[in-house]
């Protein structure tokens, strides 16, 4: 049974493989250090000018709205709570994420990716520094007031 999560993973691949240029999603299992570096603007072309995800738990709420300094795993594909379990194979599958962070590729610098996800199938970046509040999204229509927090998700 094909699943709408099947689709825009493949969709997201074939998008990533053509943008700029044929690039190459890394197999499964290929080390961090061997995947290549992006910067911020690279990325925003494979993107097409899309967002990257940060998906988070519960227990999470309020701990990156102000960026964050180590290494975080982000997808270029939206998926329900229970997808984003299967498809990045997230640990504590019986506690999957509810929110999700949008991230703006032009803010982020040392990326690694993309990468299939080992045991999962999604796609993968590696942000090597994590993001600043700036990489985050507002949540605001009002551009003098840029308030950024977790967005629900079903």
């Amino acid at each position: 049974m094909t699943t709408t999560s099947w689709m825009a993973t493949l969709f997201d691949a074939r998008m990533i493989e053509r943008r700029p240029k044929n690039i190459r999603i890394a197999p499964p299992g290929t080390s961090v250090g061997a995947l290549s570096i992006l910067n911020g603007n690279a990325l925003r072309k494979q993107l097409g000018g899309r967002y990257l995800f940060r998906y988070l738990r519960s227990n999470q709420i309020g701990q990156l709205v102000n960026g964050v300094g180590t290494r975080q795993y982000v997808s270029p594909t939206p998926y329900s709570p229970g997808e984003a379990v299967k498809w990045l194979a997230l640990p504590r599958p019986n506690y999957p994420p509810t929110f999700v962070l949008f991230l703006i590729p032009d803010h982020l610098r040392n990326i690694r990716g993309p990468r299939y996800v080992l045991l999962g199938g999604g796609i993968e970046y590696i942000l090597e520094d994590g993001f600043g509040e700036n990489a985050i999204v507002s949540v605001s229509a009002d551009p003098s007031n840029q308030p950024r927090w977790e967005i629900s998700i079903r």
